[in-house]
């Protein structure tokens, strides 16, 4: 992605119907799961932050976010995301390490959200 797409999404999607949209979707679905606050979220492909900060708003403390950009990162971190890494490792991907994942497929115009049994 383009930095300046980053740059725009940082922007706007605290506001914008769409991030405000699929935030209100994921926050249903975790709420019919039942997905404990307690639960280790790792959220992959987390862009400018956009679940973190719905996760954070959820009142989830215990969630990491990997993204491939270091732009992307560097937006995470200025608005106070501190557990934002580049890349994935086995070591994350791990069994028992997160119980829960978000995907974000980078062209996508959805995301998912798959709880782990």
């Amino acid at each position: 992605m383009e930095i300046s797409a980053y740059e725009i999404e940082a922007e706007i999607e605290a506001t914008h119907w769409w991030f405000v949209g699929r935030r209100h979707l994921f926050a249903a679905e975790i709420e019919r799961v039942g997905l404990d606050q307690d639960a280790a979220v790792l959220d992959i492909g987390t862009s400018t932050g956009t679940n973190l900060r719905m996760l954070r708003e959820l009142g989830f403390d215990n969630v990491e976010g990997l993204d491939s950009s270091d732009e992307a990162i560097r937006f995470c971190v200025q608005k106070g995301f501190r557990a934002v890494r580049k890349g994935i490792s086995a070591a994350c991907l791990s069994p028992g390490a997160h119980s829960t994942l978000f995907l974000r497929r980078m062209s996508s115009s959805m995301s998912m959200t798959m709880p782990r049994p």
